[in-house]
């Protein structure tokens, strides 16, 4: 099993972590969640899942700020690449809410 610099197992990631973030309206009145910041907000939620930032995390697009909208991402951490699901939780207004679960297992 890796190890993480806390010494926490990466299964810990494994655990949805959830965060709250503003939304981009963009164009036709709909809103969505920018790519750079749905990318923060999920090191933010996994930092305070494990007590620090992955390196690294990229999502392919922008996210639907829909409820149930979701997209596969991917952090990378110390030589070790994870997929990743971010999906939207809740809308209220002008924030949304969003889980993190992150694969138990590395990529290849």
């Amino acid at each position: 099993m890796r190890i993480l610099d806390r010494q926490l197992p990466l299964r810990a990631l494994g655990a949805a972590a959830g965060l709250a973030i503003a939304l981009a309206a963009t164009g036709c009145g709909s809103n969505t969640l920018d790519k750079a910041t749905v990318e923060q907000g999920a090191k933010d939620a996994l930092e305070k899942t494990v007590g620090r930032e992955p390196q690294s995390i990229k999502c392919p697009k922008d996210l639907d700020a829909k409820v149930g909208a979701s997209q596969r991402c991917t952090l990378t951490d110390h030589g070790t690449t994870l997929g990743m699901t971010v999906r939207v939780t809740r809308v209220n207004g002008d924030k949304a809410s969003f889980d993190v679960v992150v694969d138990q297992k590395p990529q290849k």
